[in-house]
């Protein structure tokens, strides 16, 4: 009887296991998703306070200031019949790129918000830019949805 009772406790103890996982992915899942929800919502309250806002990085726009966007090279592509840079013969090493090479930077970008921006700018229209993000991030911290 006792073997039993150790051996269905292996399984629940299994079971729990497993059950705390599907739980932690899911609210991993939810967290991610209300992230980027807050982010979207943030550039909304933005565009009310007057300011033409977008994101850095997003799959929608291909901002070439982002090395994940440098089809040259993270395709490897050469300017010369040789193949140079990539295929200098006085280069022993292997070259390998690829767009996520760089999670935590891509991550950070896609968190962050572009403003546009010129030399004729005055000191008072920066200063509006400030009260516009500070009204929107009062209004988000604040609850007002």
């Amino acid at each position: 009887m006792a073997f039993l009772l150790y051996d269905e406790a292996e399984a629940i103890g299994l079971i729990l296991v497993i059950g705390l996982l599907l739980l932690l992915s899911w609210l991993l899942q939810r967290l991610a998703g209300r992230s980027a929800c807050l982010r979207r919502y943030i550039e909304y309250r933005v565009l009310a306070e007057g300011l033409r806002v977008g994101s850095i990085y997003n799959e929608g726009f291909p901002d070439r200031h982002i090395y994940a966007y440098w089809d040259s090279i993270m395709d490897l592509n050469s300017w010369s019949a040789a193949g140079y840079p990539w295929k200098d013969p006085a280069y022993k090493g292997k070259i390998a790129y690829s767009r996520d090479m760089c999670p935590k930077t891509l991550d950070i970008l896609h968190r962050c918000m572009r403003v546009g921006m010129n030399s004729r700018f005055t000191a008072e229209n920066i200063d509006e830019i400030a009260e516009a993000f500070n009204s929107a991030d009062a209004a988000v911290t604040a609850g007002k949805f």
